[in-house]
């Protein structure tokens, strides 16, 4: 014990224990300026402006889902406009063969008008009743030559040209 009366080893060890505690402080503030640093350049760094993903949903306020690009089994694009009811009603398909496929649905999600273009090249459009079956089609044939054709609610041909 020293003339004071006080024991000087208690102090010591508390002087101690709170030097170590301002080394961990020290470190930690340390940590958090560099973190923030890099933070900081990561939001201001310059961005390529391009977003990749294997697809994007997009849904309304409610999130029922109204739309969607994606990438099928067989890797080709596909878009789907869905209506309210989640019902597809235009669905354009980007096929591996190079050819394309534009659908519109009615509400029952028959499809009613099909545009495409073949892999060769060839555009055809139909137009289909409820049932899905062809009443108009406009089409140009493997040689080139146009054709265009007309069916009644039976499917029996009532014009065609040439």
């Amino acid at each position: 014990m020293s003339a004071t009366g006080i024991d000087p080893a208690p102090v010591e060890q508390r002087l101690l224990a709170a030097e170590r505690a301002i080394r961990r402080l020290r470190a930690l503030a340390w940590f958090l300026i560099v973190g923030f640093a890099v933070l900081l350049a990561w939001q201001l760094a310059p961005r390529t402006g391009s977003v990749s993903a294997q697809g994007f949903e997009l849904r309304d306020r409610a999130w029922r889902r109204r739309g969607s690009l994606t990438l099928r089994d067989d890797g080709s694009p596909a878009l789907r406009l869905d209506n309210a009811s989640g019902r597809a009603r235009a669905m354009l398909n980007v096929r591996n063969d190079g050819s394309v496929v534009l659908r519109l649905s009615d509400e029952h999600g028959h499809n009613r008008a099909i545009l495409a273009l073949e892999a060769d090249g060839r555009p055809r459009l139909q137009f289909t009743d409820r049932d899905g079956r062809t009443l108009c089609a406009l089409e140009v044939g493997e040689g080139n030559e146009p054709r265009m054709t007309l069916r009644d609610s039976s499917r029996r041909v009532v014009w065609t040209a040439p």
